[in-house]
C-alpha cells in the first residue's frame, strides 16, 4: 500500500497519524508528505469539511502559495517548513511546531493556533487577524509588517520578537511576555496588555492610544 493511500485511510478517522508512523518504518528526518501529496490529498478530499493530518509530519516541505485552510493540522510538524503566501484562514493548527517556518505573506485570518510552536518563525507581512494564539511561543519570530488586529495573544510568548511596523489594534496582550520585543513603530491602538511584560521592549513612536493595562513611561 503505497503512502498517499495509507493517507487517504487516515483522512478516514481510521487512524491517527501516530499508527501510521509506528506501522511505517521511516528513515530519521523524512516528512510524511510530499508538496505533490498534499496537493493530490486537497484536491481528490475537496469536498470534506476539513481534512484530518493531525500530528503529520511536513518539516521543511515546500506549501508555499498552497491552499491549506481546510487542514486539521493539530500537533502537526513544519519545522522549517515553506508556507510563503499559504491560505490558512481559519485553518487549526493547536500545538503545531512551526518553528523557523517561513509564513511571510501567509493568509492566517482566524487560524488557531493555541499553545503553537513558532519560535524564529518568519511572520513578515502575514495575515493574522482575529487569530487565536494563546500560550502560543513567538519567541524570537519576525512578525514585522504583520496584521494582528483582533488577534488573541493571551499568555503567548514574544521574547525578542520582531514587530516594527506591526498592527495589533485591539489584540489581546494580555500576560504576553514582549521582554526584548521590538514594538518600533507598531500600531497597539486599544490593544489590552494587563499583566503584560514589556521589560526592555522597543516602543519608539508606537501608537499606544486607548491602550488598556498599560501606563507608559512619561
Amino acid at each position: 500500500m503505497n503512502k498517499l493511500l495509507l493517507f487517504l485511510i487516515l483522512l478516514t478517522g481510521l487512524y491517527s497519524c501516530n499508527d501510521l508512523n509506528r506501522s511505517e518504518n521511516r528513515s530519521e528526518n523524512r516528512s510524511d508528505l510530499t508538496r505533490a501529496d498534499v496537493i493530490k490529498l486537497i484536491a481528490v478530499l475537496q469536498e470534506r469539511e476539513r481534512l484530518n493530518l493531525r500530528g503529520v509530519d511536513l518539516s521543511g516541505v515546500d506549501l508555499s502559495g498552497l491552499d491549506l485552510s481546510k487542514l486539521d493540522l493539530k500537533g502537526a510538524y513544519l519545522e522549517n517548513a515553506n508556507l510563503i503566501e499559504a491560505n490558512l484562514t481559519r485553518a487549526f493548527l493547536p500545538e503545531a511546531n512551526l518553528r523557523a517556518a517561513d509564513l511571510s505573506g501567509a493568509n492566517l485570518f482566524g487560524a488557531y493556533l493555541e499553545n503553537a510552536n513558532l519560535p524564529y518563525a518568519n511572520l513578515t507581512r502575514a495575515n493574522l487577524r482575529a487569530a487565536n494564539l494563546p500560550y502560543a511561543n513567538l519567541s524570537g519570530a519576525d512578525i514585522s509588517g504583520a496584521d494582528i488586529s483582533g488577534a488573541n495573544l493571551y499568555v503567548a510568548d514574544l521574547t525578542d520578537a520582531n514587530l516594527t511596523r506591526a498592527n495589533l489594534k485591539g489584540t489581546q496582550l494580555s500576560g504576553a511576555d514582549l521582554r526584548g520585543a521590538n514594538l518600533t513603530d507598531a500600531i497597539l491602538r486599544g490593544a489590552l496588555l494587563t499583566e503584560a511584560n514589556l521589560s526592555g521592549a522597543y516602543l519608539e513612536n508606537a501608537d499606544l492610544t486607548d491602550v488598556k493595562g498599560y501606563n507608559p513611561p512619561k
